[in-house]
Order: C-alpha cells, then structure tokens, then sequence
C-alpha cells in the first residue's frame, strides 16, 4: 500500500485500479487528495505492477481479497474508489466488509455482473500482454484524444502483466460475479462518475446498467475523458471525490449501512 501525507480530516480513501494498470496511475489524484485533507493510498492488485509475478488464480474473488487486506492495513472505515474493474471490486470488498467502508466511488466502472464483450475486441484484449502495439492501439481506441505521453505510460504499465495473468484477469473481469446480477446489497452512498468521451465504459451504459443497481447513486460525466478520466481529467476527478466525502453522512450511520 502507498500512502500520501494528509491533513485535515483525514478521511482514508483507498484508490482501486483496473485492468492491465497499477496503483501509481493514481498518484496526481492521491496527492490533489491529500493537498485537500484525506488520507488516500493505492496499491496493485495481484497480476499488476509490482505484484505482476504473483501466482494465480486471477478472480475477482481473489483479487477482492487483496483489496479488504488494504483495507485491514488502514484500519478505519474507508471511502473505496475504484477505476473499471476496479469498480467492480470496490463493490464485494463492500459487500464483505460494509462496516468498513463510507462509501463508493465507481469510476469508469464495469458491471460487477461481467461485461460480454464483441469476438473482435474481446480476443484483442486477450492478447495485448507483452504487446505493445495492440496495447497502445486499443488504449487510443478508448481515451479521449490521448497524448503520446499518457499513452507510452499506459502501455508501459500495461506490459508489465504475463500474458497468461492478462488473459485471466480478462476473463475475470468480463465474466464477472454472480454478486452483480441483481441489485447491489449495498446501501450505502454511491458516486458513479463517467467520461463524456468513454467509448467503453459510455455514459449510456452508465445511466441505463450500472446507476439503477444503486440505491444511492449519482452520476457525473466529465468533459474531455475518455476510459481513464483519473488521469486523462486528474482535477476533476480529485475535485468529484473530494465532493463525495465532503458530502458523506456521518462515519457511525455509514459504516453501519444505514440510509442518510
């Protein structure tokens, strides 16, 4: 886990990764954070970063498991952001642990439920470890007008995975988990933030899938962001959080579950 200084109030926000990425990508919203009073930290999920030759099973079950170990490590009820897959594992580590968790921030999210996916793509994304062609190609393909430097830092992250963990995790996250086909069972504050340019994750698919699986979801879509608004958008992400825990009920009725 890496943490950043904070001061403030200090509420503790773990930040949660998607799919073939890291924790670092999280470093200039974790510090707008901490500069605004929270306590963030981020950590790589197994497979990734600097955990990219651990050993299977790739689950979301398993990969959840690390993220409540975090979770643990901080020792305080925690808002929980989560990027893409990522989302979908900050909803069962809320699942699991609702006494631990103030609230939800899904950015970007896939449905916990899985994702199917077109042949076409899904068979690229299954072949893009150790690819660095088809990994810049497909991350152009869903950012919001992308610079080469945001796209060599993505597909550097992205080829640190083994292919054979990058096909897993694929499956993993598109398959999805039977804890998503039906309404969320957690009832607690949830913030859904999206890109106006996200050709994957579509405001559409946002509004239409993932919020109504909510009871207390809302929504927002920030302008020139494609999949990955956390750091193709960083202010703006950091200010919609910060938002977030600012408007948060008290620590004692959320991390109890209970309605404001």
């Amino acid at each position: 886990m890496t943490a950043i200084k904070a001061g403030g109030r200090g509420t503790p926000v773990l930040l949660i990764h998607g799919f073939l990425d890291e924790g670092d990508l999280w470093r200039d919203v974790a510090e707008r954070l901490a500069a605004a009073g929270d306590a963030p930290s981020y950590m790589d999920l197994p497979g990734m970063g600097a955990r990219s030759h651990d050993p299977g099973p790739f689950t979301l079950d398993r990969m959840a498991a690390a993220v409540a170990a975090e979770l643990d490590l901080i020792g305080a009820p925690a808002v929980l952001v989560g990027h893409s897959m990522g989302a979908q594992l900050a909803e069962l580590v809320a699942l699991i642990r609702p006494d631990q968790v103030l609230g939800l921030v899904l950015i970007s999210p896939v449905q916990l439920g899985g994702l199917p996916l077109p042949d076409e793509i899904a068979d690229a994304m299954r072949a893009m470890g150790g690819n660095a062609k088809a990994q810049r190609e497909l991350r152009q393909q869903f950012a919001a007008a992308p610079s080469e430097g945001l796209l060599d830092d993505l597909v550097l992250v992205g080829l640190k995975p083994r292919p054979e963990a990058v096909v897993a995790v694929f499956e993993a996250w598109s398959g999805g988990h039977d804890a998503g086909r039906n309404p969320t069972a957690f009832a607690g504050p949830v913030a859904i933030i999206g890109g106006e340019q996200d050709s994957f994750s579509t405001p559409e698919l946002v509004q239409s899938v993932i919020a109504p699986r909510f009871s207390q979801a809302t929504t927002a879509f920030v302008p020139k962001a494609g999949h990955w608004p956390h750091i193709e958008q960083a202010p703006a992400i950091a200010g919609l959080i910060g938002r977030f825990i600012a408007n948060l009920p008290s620590k004692a009725g959320a991390s109890a579950g209970e309605k404001p």
